[in-house]
């Protein structure tokens, strides 16, 4: 390959990757025996994350609303508010695509958003038995990424965003990491 650079002591590689969750731009390779300290995704984003207590607490008021997440006691909310991850999609982009493998789940904090089944817009079915043919502001769906053990799990839906959507992201490694045994609740 090219060379395209060298690094040193105290140099650091892969954090856009980390931040922006995309490919390798390169391959390092140590020309000589060399200490290498690895962090994981999770661990990085979870320490360049500083969310404020302000923004942890409107976190946590909003989780309280949502009816998956409403029988939980305080502090296992604070912990799923800690482990969010909060996206913005523009109208008109899916979230999840039918048939691709899931490993998160997502609560609608702002925006619309309608689900496609075989190319059809269907009825949601919420909380209650109600039904509808959008999802608002503390609806929530992909659970079944979460509750499923294998990585095999396939979206059952694709989900389209109606309007500009603020989006709440928790993902399996979070759960499993952050909560342990309160797993099992959701």
């Amino acid at each position: 390959g090219i060379v395209v650079g060298s690094l040193g002591a105290w140099s650091l590689f892969g954090e856009l990757a980390l931040m922006y969750n995309a490919p390798r731009a390169a391959t390092v390779t140590a020309l000589s025996d060399s200490v290498v300290w690895i962090v994981d995704r999770f661990t990085f984003r979870r320490v360049l994350r500083t969310v404020s207590e302000e923004d942890l607490s409107k976190h946590v008021k909003f989780l309280s609303k949502v009816p998956l997440l409403a029988p939980l006691a305080e502090y296992e909310r604070e912990k799923i508010a800690e482990a969010l991850e909060e996206l913005k999609y523009p109208m008109g982009s899916n979230v999840v695509e039918e048939g691709k493998h899931g490993s998160c789940m997502y609560i609608v904090k702002s925006g619309e958003l309608e689900v496609i089944k075989q190319g059809k817009r269907i009825e949601v079915v919420k909380q209650g038995g109600k039904k509808n043919l959008k999802y608002g502001p503390g609806d929530y769906f992909g659970e079944r990424a979460l509750m499923l053990k294998s990585a095999r799990g396939k979206r059952a839906a694709t989900i389209r965003c109606l309007t500009e959507c603020m989006l709440l992201k928790l993902d399996r490694t979070a759960v499993e990491l952050l909560l342990g045994p309160i797993h099992s609740h959701l």
